[in-house]
């Protein structure tokens, strides 16, 4: 079994009250190990066709990068439409209902998925992940003076061509937010600039 790093920067703009739901993945080994661990802890290894169901698009780029052709990652909501609205269809209880993992963010961005998640066994809840840090902010968010602090941020540069880096576009408001304190989490809402470490597991 080998460890493969991989770095994602892969942005999903929402035009919901212009939340963008964004995962800026950097690699660090030992938040990748717990990551991988907790993806793929109540999951056969061995098994040839995975059933996987994630939310949005970042978080299926993810686990699709992941599994690998192990298993086969089915995405609830379409390109672009809302998190903090959507209604599940019957088609969609089903996917999750027969999907052996299902991830999504938290019912802070996904309030539709929090008596669903309750009824599923193996379920990974981001922001539930320790060690696993998501930026909160909404339009009266605090602690964006400057971006002093920002740890890690170095070797962001070269990520032209990067697969998955669609809808990247809108970057250049990234200055400006620093890394971490003083953010708040308002009215229930969650735009997301988290710092996701991966390991792809082989």
């Amino acid at each position: 079994m080998i460890l493969k790093p991989a770095c994602y920067n892969i942005t999903l703009f929402i035009s919901d009250k212009l939340n963008a739901v964004g995962i800026f993945m950097r690699s660090r080994l030992l938040r990748a190990k717990v990551l991988c661990a907790i993806l793929f802890a109540s999951m056969p290894l061995m098994a040839s066709d995975i059933s996987i169901v994630t939310t949005v698009k970042p978080i299926s780029l993810i686990a699709k990068d992941i599994a690998g052709d192990r298993g086969e990652v089915v995405q609830l909501l379409p390109n672009g439409a809302s998190p903090h609205d959507y209604a599940l269809k019957p088609s969609d209880l089903r996917k999750i209902k027969s999907a052996d993992l299902m991830i999504w963010v938290g019912p802070e961005m996904e309030l539709f998925l929090r008596k669903i998640t309750k009824n599923h066994e193996n379920t990974l809840q981001l922001t539930a992940v320790k060690g696993f840090p998501l930026r909160y902010y909404g339009d009266n968010a605090e602690g964006h003076e400057g971006h002093e602090g920002h740890e890690g941020h170095e070797g962001h540069e070269g990520h032209e061509g990067h697969e998955g880096h669609e809808g990247h576009e809108g970057h250049e408001g990234h200055e400006g937010h620093d890394d971490g304190h003083g953010h708040h989490h308002h009215d229930g809402q969650m735009g997301t600039f988290g710092w996701v470490p991966i390991k792809l597991l082989l």
